[in-house]
């Protein structure tokens, strides 16, 4: 039987695009299918595995769309389908944290009274999340936990992840999270927002590609600001694990 270990969880790499993940068992196939306001629908088969993942373009701004997932042609998505909004230039709700540590339980106790907390009282349009998701980046149960406590936020705003020093090593990590496939910092537009997301922390194991003020970080944070100003971005972020200034 076709099995859904946890999802769905959405990424989004554009503002006219969203992927939904799910992480199945090997050789299982998976669909999903999207409905907006109008009645109009369209069905798009996932890619790869670990997780799959079922990419829509073209989304309109400012219209709710709802998905079914359905894994080995069972739908596994419930009766009240998820939703989500792509793109909005009128209100945006960003919600950020981080430090979850799945792995130990005082930390899940912790991580569940948030997502309370937020789902209580927001309903976010992106999540941004500062790193440490996990006690060890190695470990696929740890990121299991991390994924059924988020489980409802997840699937309805798409999360953007930035590498925490826990996380370390990050193949896992980079796999889970599509967006982080091509780089480990990227840049996000949310509405007349820009959030530069990037990986670093006050560790000596960091790199000079990371850390250096000519390094390969620090060379693409001043390219991605200057080319969102030019953009017309209205309000700029820029996301990483540890704070510039400790207070």
């Amino acid at each position: 039987r076709a099995e859904l270990r946890f999802g769905p969880y959405l990424q989004s790499a554009a503002p006219d695009s969203v992927s939904v993940c799910a992480f199945v068992e090997e050789g299982d196939e998976v669909h999903v299918r999207f409905s907006s306001p109008d009645g109009a629908a369209r069905e798009v088969d996932a890619v790869g595995h670990s997780p799959a993942v079922a990419r829509m373009t073209g989304l309109l701004p400012e219209v709710e769309y709802r998905y079914e997932l359905f894994v080995g042609g069972r739908r596994v998505t419930g009766d009240d389908p998820p939703g989500f909004v792509a793109h909005s230039d009128v209100s945006q709700t960003f919600v950020i944290f981080g430090d979850t540590r799945s792995g130990e339980e005082s930390f899940a106790l912790a991580h569940d009274q948030v997502v309370q907390a937020i789902r209580e009282n927001a309903v976010p349009d992106a999540i941004f999340h500062t790193g440490d998701f996990v006690e060890d980046g190695e470990s696929f149960e740890l990121w299991e936990s991390f994924f059924r406590i988020e489980s409802d936020l997840l699937a309805t705003a798409p999360i953007f992840p930035a590498i925490g020093r826990s996380d370390q090593p990050a193949l896992l990590m980079r796999r889970l999270f599509p967006v982080l496939a091509r780089s480990p910092w990227y840049g996000v537009d949310r509405g007349r927002a820009h959030v530069a997301v990037l990986k670093l922390w006050q560790a000596r194991s960091q790199g000079p590609a990371e850390t250096a003020e000519d390094g390969a970080q620090a060379t693409w944070l001043r390219r991605d600001l200057a080319e969102a100003r030019a953009r017309g971005a209205r309000y700029i972020f820029v996301v990483f694990h540890e704070p510039a200034i400790d207070l």
